[in-house]
Protein backbone atom coordinates (compact mmCIF):
# COMPACT_ATOMS: atom_id res chain seq x y z
CA UNK A 1 0.00 0.00 0.00
CA UNK A 2 1.31 3.48 -0.83
CA UNK A 3 0.27 7.09 0.01
CA UNK A 4 0.43 9.83 2.22
CA UNK A 5 0.98 8.95 5.89
CA UNK A 6 -1.58 10.51 8.29
CA UNK A 7 0.65 10.82 11.11
CA UNK A 8 1.56 9.41 14.16
CA UNK A 9 0.98 5.50 14.39
CA UNK A 10 -2.44 5.27 16.82
CA UNK A 11 -0.92 2.21 18.32
CA UNK A 12 0.89 2.62 21.75
CA UNK A 13 3.40 0.12 22.09
CA UNK A 14 4.99 -0.08 26.01
CA UNK A 15 2.54 3.02 27.08
CA UNK A 16 -0.84 2.43 28.49
CA UNK A 17 -3.51 2.29 26.01
CA UNK A 18 -6.68 4.84 25.98
CA UNK A 19 -8.97 1.91 24.44
CA UNK A 20 -9.30 -0.82 26.46
CA UNK A 21 -10.26 -4.02 24.43
CA UNK A 22 -11.47 -7.68 25.51
CA UNK A 23 -12.22 -6.25 29.43
CA UNK A 24 -15.98 -5.16 29.13
CA UNK A 25 -17.01 -7.82 31.80
CA UNK A 26 -14.37 -7.44 34.24
CA UNK A 27 -14.82 -2.92 33.80
CA UNK A 28 -18.62 -3.59 34.03
CA UNK A 29 -18.08 -5.65 37.03
CA UNK A 30 -15.95 -2.91 39.06
CA UNK A 31 -18.13 0.07 37.84
CA UNK A 32 -21.27 -1.57 39.13
CA UNK A 33 -19.37 -1.88 42.52
CA UNK A 34 -18.47 1.78 42.18
CA UNK A 35 -22.52 2.20 41.96
CA UNK A 36 -23.41 0.75 44.72
CA UNK A 37 -21.06 2.40 47.17
CA UNK A 38 -21.90 5.41 45.68
CA UNK A 39 -25.89 4.42 46.17
CA UNK A 40 -24.89 4.02 50.05
CA UNK A 41 -24.39 -0.44 49.70
CA UNK A 42 -20.83 -1.34 49.41
CA UNK A 43 -19.54 -4.75 50.23
CA UNK A 44 -16.21 -4.19 50.46
CA UNK A 45 -14.90 -7.34 48.59
CA UNK A 46 -11.52 -6.37 47.09
CA UNK A 47 -11.24 -7.19 43.74
CA UNK A 48 -7.98 -8.26 42.10
CA UNK A 49 -7.50 -8.54 38.54
CA UNK A 50 -4.16 -10.74 37.72
CA UNK A 51 -2.68 -12.19 34.38
CA UNK A 52 0.56 -12.33 32.47
CA UNK A 53 2.49 -9.48 32.19
CA UNK A 54 1.38 -7.10 29.39
CA UNK A 55 -2.42 -8.06 28.92
CA UNK A 56 -3.40 -5.00 30.24
CA UNK A 57 -4.06 -5.02 34.20
CA UNK A 58 -3.30 -1.91 34.89
CA UNK A 59 -4.68 -0.04 31.80
CA UNK A 60 -7.47 -1.86 33.79
CA UNK A 61 -6.92 0.31 36.85
CA UNK A 62 -6.31 3.41 35.37
CA UNK A 63 -9.78 3.06 33.22
CA UNK A 64 -11.51 2.21 36.98
CA UNK A 65 -9.76 5.20 38.11
CA UNK A 66 -10.91 7.53 35.42
CA UNK A 67 -14.53 6.17 36.20
CA UNK A 68 -14.16 6.50 39.72
CA UNK A 69 -12.97 10.43 39.85
CA UNK A 70 -16.33 10.94 37.47
CA UNK A 71 -18.29 9.35 39.76
CA UNK A 72 -17.11 11.88 42.55
CA UNK A 73 -14.90 9.34 44.54
CA UNK A 74 -11.83 10.28 45.85
CA UNK A 75 -9.35 7.89 44.44
CA UNK A 76 -5.74 6.53 45.89
CA UNK A 77 -3.20 5.20 43.74
CA UNK A 78 -0.44 2.70 45.65
CA UNK A 79 2.65 1.23 42.93
CA UNK A 80 3.74 -2.20 45.52
CA UNK A 81 7.15 -3.02 46.16
CA UNK A 82 8.62 0.70 46.29
CA UNK A 83 8.13 0.54 50.22
CA UNK A 84 6.08 -0.87 53.19
CA UNK A 85 2.81 -1.26 51.76
CA UNK A 86 1.26 0.42 55.11
CA UNK A 87 3.12 3.65 54.35
CA UNK A 88 2.60 3.42 50.69
CA UNK A 89 -1.15 3.32 51.64
CA UNK A 90 -0.76 6.16 54.82
CA UNK A 91 1.06 8.39 51.48
CA UNK A 92 -1.84 7.82 49.21
CA UNK A 93 -4.60 8.24 51.50
CA UNK A 94 -3.47 11.79 52.49
CA UNK A 95 -4.71 13.93 49.87
CA UNK A 96 -7.96 11.95 50.60
CA UNK A 97 -9.01 12.58 54.43
CA UNK A 98 -7.13 16.03 54.34
CA UNK A 99 -4.03 14.93 56.58
CA UNK A 100 -0.82 16.49 56.70
CA UNK A 101 1.86 15.97 54.46
CA UNK A 102 2.37 12.39 52.86
CA UNK A 103 5.38 12.14 54.73
CA UNK A 104 4.00 12.03 58.09
CA UNK A 105 1.31 10.31 57.10
CA UNK A 106 3.78 7.98 56.09
CA UNK A 107 5.65 8.08 59.56
CA UNK A 108 2.02 7.71 61.67
CA UNK A 109 2.01 4.47 59.86
CA UNK A 110 4.02 2.52 61.78
CA UNK A 111 2.04 0.80 64.41
CA UNK A 112 2.86 1.88 67.84
CA UNK A 113 3.55 -0.35 71.06
CA UNK A 114 0.27 -2.44 71.68
CA UNK A 115 -1.41 -1.65 68.57
CA UNK A 116 -1.66 -3.70 65.48
CA UNK A 117 -0.73 -2.77 61.93
CA UNK A 118 -4.50 -3.81 60.68
CA UNK A 119 -5.65 -1.48 62.93
CA UNK A 120 -3.53 1.57 61.65
CA UNK A 121 -4.29 0.34 58.11
CA UNK A 122 -8.13 0.17 59.08
CA UNK A 123 -8.09 3.66 60.96
CA UNK A 124 -6.39 4.94 57.58
CA UNK A 125 -9.16 3.64 55.72
CA UNK A 126 -12.08 4.52 57.88
CA UNK A 127 -10.52 8.59 58.39
CA UNK A 128 -9.81 8.43 54.09
CA UNK A 129 -13.61 7.78 53.41
CA UNK A 130 -15.02 9.68 56.47
CA UNK A 131 -13.32 13.04 55.21
CA UNK A 132 -14.11 12.38 51.79
CA UNK A 133 -17.60 11.93 52.24
CA UNK A 134 -17.68 14.92 54.74
CA UNK A 135 -16.19 16.75 51.76
CA UNK A 136 -18.56 16.18 49.37
CA UNK A 137 -17.44 13.22 47.51
CA UNK A 138 -18.82 9.75 47.06
CA UNK A 139 -16.15 8.07 48.82
CA UNK A 140 -12.63 6.80 48.69
CA UNK A 141 -11.39 4.25 45.60
CA UNK A 142 -7.96 2.38 46.46
CA UNK A 143 -5.71 1.43 43.57
CA UNK A 144 -2.54 -0.79 44.39
CA UNK A 145 -1.01 -2.33 41.02
CA UNK A 146 1.73 -4.75 41.23
CA UNK A 147 0.07 -6.27 44.38
CA UNK A 148 2.39 -9.50 44.17
CA UNK A 149 5.51 -6.93 44.94
CA UNK A 150 4.20 -5.81 48.34
CA UNK A 151 5.75 -6.89 51.05
CA UNK A 152 4.04 -9.93 53.00
CA UNK A 153 3.61 -8.04 56.66
CA UNK A 154 1.92 -5.28 55.07
CA UNK A 155 -0.47 -7.60 52.93
CA UNK A 156 -1.42 -9.47 56.02
CA UNK A 157 -2.39 -6.26 57.38
CA UNK A 158 -4.07 -5.11 54.50
CA UNK A 159 -5.83 -7.97 54.02
CA UNK A 160 -7.01 -8.14 58.16
CA UNK A 161 -8.23 -4.27 57.78
CA UNK A 162 -10.37 -5.54 55.01
CA UNK A 163 -11.90 -8.44 57.57
CA UNK A 164 -12.30 -5.47 60.38
CA UNK A 165 -13.98 -3.21 58.20
CA UNK A 166 -16.33 -5.53 57.07
CA UNK A 167 -16.96 -6.66 60.52
CA UNK A 168 -16.86 -3.12 62.39
CA UNK A 169 -18.19 -0.41 59.32
CA UNK A 170 -20.06 -2.30 57.04
CA UNK A 171 -21.37 0.82 55.25
CA UNK A 172 -18.11 2.35 54.98
CA UNK A 173 -18.17 3.99 50.92
CA UNK A 174 -14.65 2.57 50.41
CA UNK A 175 -13.52 0.08 47.22
CA UNK A 176 -10.01 -1.75 46.80
CA UNK A 177 -9.06 -2.63 43.22
CA UNK A 178 -6.15 -4.06 43.19
CA UNK A 179 -3.85 -6.09 39.94
CA UNK A 180 -0.96 -8.01 40.18
CA UNK A 181 1.13 -11.48 38.24
CA UNK A 182 -1.12 -14.47 38.41
CA UNK A 183 1.08 -15.07 41.03
CA UNK A 184 -0.59 -12.37 43.67
CA UNK A 185 -3.29 -15.13 44.61
CA UNK A 186 -0.92 -17.16 46.08
CA UNK A 187 0.99 -14.63 47.66
CA UNK A 188 -1.85 -12.43 49.30
CA UNK A 189 -3.65 -15.82 50.68
CA UNK A 190 -0.31 -16.78 51.86
CA UNK A 191 -0.30 -14.46 54.10
CA UNK A 192 -3.60 -13.90 55.02
CA UNK A 193 -6.41 -17.23 54.19
CA UNK A 194 -8.93 -14.82 54.78
CA UNK A 195 -8.11 -12.97 51.47
CA UNK A 196 -9.15 -16.54 49.71
CA UNK A 197 -13.03 -14.54 50.10
CA UNK A 198 -11.66 -11.86 47.83
CA UNK A 199 -13.08 -11.28 44.10
CA UNK A 200 -10.35 -12.95 41.84
CA UNK A 201 -10.50 -12.44 37.68
CA UNK A 202 -8.31 -13.76 35.35
CA UNK A 203 -7.21 -11.11 32.48
CA UNK A 204 -5.57 -13.50 29.72
CA UNK A 205 -3.98 -13.02 26.31
CA UNK A 206 -7.13 -11.90 23.82
CA UNK A 207 -8.99 -14.20 21.92
CA UNK A 208 -8.40 -13.77 18.40
CA UNK A 209 -11.61 -11.55 17.67
CA UNK A 210 -10.35 -8.70 20.71
CA UNK A 211 -6.92 -9.55 18.89
CA UNK A 212 -8.66 -8.31 15.84
CA UNK A 213 -9.92 -5.37 17.40
CA UNK A 214 -6.55 -4.05 18.74
CA UNK A 215 -5.40 -3.20 15.38
CA UNK A 216 -8.48 -2.15 13.68
CA UNK A 217 -9.79 0.31 16.13
CA UNK A 218 -7.44 2.81 16.26
CA UNK A 219 -6.77 2.44 12.21
CA UNK A 220 -10.23 3.20 12.15
CA UNK A 221 -10.10 6.88 13.65
CA UNK A 222 -7.68 7.50 10.45
CA UNK A 223 -10.15 5.75 8.70
CA UNK A 224 -7.48 3.13 7.70
CA UNK A 225 -8.44 -0.45 7.45
CA UNK A 226 -6.57 -4.15 7.52
CA UNK A 227 -7.63 -6.75 5.10
CA UNK A 228 -8.69 -10.26 6.42
CA UNK A 229 -5.51 -12.05 5.48
CA UNK A 230 -3.30 -9.20 6.94
CA UNK A 231 -5.44 -9.66 10.26
CA UNK A 232 -4.87 -13.03 10.15
CA UNK A 233 -1.36 -12.63 10.20
CA UNK A 234 -0.06 -10.52 12.59
CA UNK A 235 -2.78 -12.09 15.03
CA UNK A 236 -1.01 -15.61 14.69
CA UNK A 237 2.34 -13.60 14.91
CA UNK A 238 1.41 -11.86 18.08
CA UNK A 239 -0.44 -14.75 19.84
CA UNK A 240 -3.66 -12.08 21.58
CA UNK A 241 -0.26 -10.17 23.83
CA UNK A 242 -1.32 -6.97 23.40
CA UNK A 243 2.22 -5.33 23.80
CA UNK A 244 3.57 -7.28 20.99
CA UNK A 245 -0.07 -6.27 18.69
CA UNK A 246 0.36 -2.65 19.66
CA UNK A 247 4.23 -2.57 18.30
CA UNK A 248 3.41 -4.97 15.06
CA UNK A 249 1.07 -2.28 14.50
CA UNK A 250 2.92 0.47 14.95
CA UNK A 251 6.01 -1.03 12.56
CA UNK A 252 3.28 -2.06 9.47
CA UNK A 253 1.91 1.71 9.78
CA UNK A 254 5.22 2.82 9.77
CA UNK A 255 6.20 0.37 6.84
CA UNK A 256 2.97 1.34 4.79
CA UNK A 257 2.89 4.96 4.77
CA UNK A 258 -0.83 4.94 5.66
CA UNK A 259 -2.87 6.95 3.52
CA UNK A 260 -6.68 7.84 4.57
CA UNK A 261 -9.05 5.57 3.40
CA UNK A 262 -6.33 3.16 2.04
CA UNK A 263 -6.50 -0.53 3.56
CA UNK A 264 -3.40 -2.28 5.41
CA UNK A 265 -2.34 -5.79 3.10
CA UNK A 266 -0.51 -8.51 3.96
CA UNK A 267 2.27 -7.17 2.27
CA UNK A 268 2.16 -4.32 4.73
CA UNK A 269 2.50 -7.06 7.89
CA UNK A 270 5.12 -8.73 6.26
CA UNK A 271 7.49 -5.39 5.85
CA UNK A 272 6.36 -4.28 9.17
CA UNK A 273 7.67 -7.59 10.15
CA UNK A 274 11.12 -6.92 9.86
CA UNK A 275 11.67 -4.16 13.00
CA UNK A 276 8.77 -5.71 14.87
CA UNK A 277 10.94 -9.12 14.70
CA UNK A 278 14.32 -7.23 15.74
CA UNK A 279 12.39 -5.44 18.62
CA UNK A 280 10.73 -8.55 19.76
CA UNK A 281 14.29 -10.46 19.95
CA UNK A 282 16.27 -7.70 21.65
CA UNK A 283 13.03 -7.55 24.45
CA UNK A 284 13.19 -11.29 24.63
CA UNK A 285 17.09 -11.32 25.05
CA UNK A 286 16.76 -8.60 27.71
CA UNK A 287 14.88 -11.29 29.69
CA UNK A 288 17.07 -13.64 29.18
CA UNK A 289 20.09 -11.96 30.14
CA UNK A 290 18.72 -10.87 33.53
CA UNK A 291 17.81 -14.30 34.42
CA UNK A 292 20.26 -16.07 36.46
CA UNK A 293 21.91 -19.94 35.39
CA UNK A 294 19.37 -21.47 37.31
CA UNK A 295 16.27 -19.77 35.58
CA UNK A 296 18.45 -20.06 32.18
CA UNK A 297 18.56 -24.31 32.84
CA UNK A 298 15.00 -23.98 33.41
CA UNK A 299 13.63 -21.83 30.66
CA UNK A 300 16.20 -24.26 28.46
CA UNK A 301 14.17 -27.38 29.64
CA UNK A 302 11.30 -26.06 29.39
CA UNK A 303 11.57 -24.82 25.92
CA UNK A 304 12.68 -28.08 24.60
CA UNK A 305 9.92 -29.93 26.54
CA UNK A 306 7.62 -27.96 25.08
CA UNK A 307 9.24 -28.27 21.23
CA UNK A 308 8.94 -32.43 21.95
CA UNK A 309 5.21 -32.78 23.54
CA UNK A 310 3.81 -29.88 21.25
CA UNK A 311 1.75 -28.81 24.32
CA UNK A 312 1.11 -25.62 25.73
CA UNK A 313 2.31 -26.58 29.11
CA UNK A 314 4.69 -29.18 30.38
CA UNK A 315 4.26 -30.81 34.19
CA UNK A 316 6.95 -29.72 36.65
CA UNK A 317 7.92 -33.29 37.27
CA UNK A 318 8.95 -34.05 34.04
CA UNK A 319 11.11 -31.03 34.24
CA UNK A 320 12.49 -32.12 37.25
CA UNK A 321 13.28 -35.67 35.25
CA UNK A 322 14.80 -33.73 32.13
CA UNK A 323 17.44 -31.46 34.46
CA UNK A 324 18.00 -34.60 36.51
CA UNK A 325 17.03 -33.32 39.89
CA UNK A 326 14.09 -33.68 42.10
CA UNK A 327 10.92 -31.67 41.68
CA UNK A 328 11.48 -29.91 45.05
CA UNK A 329 14.71 -29.03 43.76
CA UNK A 330 12.76 -26.92 41.49
CA UNK A 331 10.65 -24.78 43.82
CA UNK A 332 12.72 -21.76 44.23
CA UNK A 333 13.79 -21.07 40.81
CA UNK A 334 10.21 -21.85 39.21
CA UNK A 335 9.27 -18.54 41.77
CA UNK A 336 11.34 -16.79 40.56
CA UNK A 337 10.82 -16.93 37.20
CA UNK A 338 6.77 -16.34 37.72
CA UNK A 339 7.83 -13.61 39.88
CA UNK A 340 9.35 -12.29 36.98
CA UNK A 341 6.35 -12.96 34.72
CA UNK A 342 8.34 -15.26 32.28
CA UNK A 343 6.31 -18.08 33.28
CA UNK A 344 2.91 -19.46 34.78
CA UNK A 345 1.10 -22.27 36.39
CA UNK A 346 -1.49 -22.94 33.99
CA UNK A 347 -2.71 -25.99 36.49
CA UNK A 348 -1.48 -27.54 39.33
CA UNK A 349 2.19 -29.21 38.66
CA UNK A 350 2.43 -27.32 35.30
CA UNK A 351 4.36 -25.03 34.23
CA UNK A 352 4.07 -22.86 30.77
CA UNK A 353 5.68 -19.29 28.90
CA UNK A 354 3.56 -16.21 29.32
CA UNK A 355 5.06 -14.39 26.17
CA UNK A 356 4.30 -15.52 22.73
CA UNK A 357 7.27 -16.52 21.04
CA UNK A 358 9.55 -16.64 24.02
CA UNK A 359 10.04 -20.64 24.02
CA UNK A 360 10.62 -20.79 20.53
CA UNK A 361 13.69 -17.42 21.51
CA UNK A 362 14.84 -19.86 24.32
CA UNK A 363 14.85 -22.70 22.23
CA UNK A 364 17.08 -21.34 19.81
CA UNK A 365 19.55 -19.42 22.48
CA UNK A 366 19.74 -22.51 23.75
CA UNK A 367 20.76 -24.32 20.32
CA UNK A 368 23.11 -21.42 19.90
CA UNK A 369 24.99 -22.58 22.51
Amino acid sequence: MSGVATGRSPYTPGRATATIVGRASELDRARKEMSFIAAGAPSLRPQFFLGPRGVGKTSVLMALQETAEEMNFVTAWVQAGEADLVVQLAEALSPADGGPAPVNRGARASSGPGRSRSRTVKDLFVSAARAATGAGAAGVIVFVDDVHHADAEGLAAFATAVQLIQSEHPDLPLGIFCAGLSCALDVVTEVAPYAERFQYDEIAYLDDAHARDVLLQPAARWNVGWSDDALDEAVQVCGGFPPFLHLLGEEVWTAATCAGGATITRDDVQAGRVAFDAARHDFFRACWSEASDDERDMLGALAMALAVSGEPWVRVRDLAANLSTATTALGVTRQRLIDKGLVESPARGCLAFTLPGFAEFVHGVEGDL
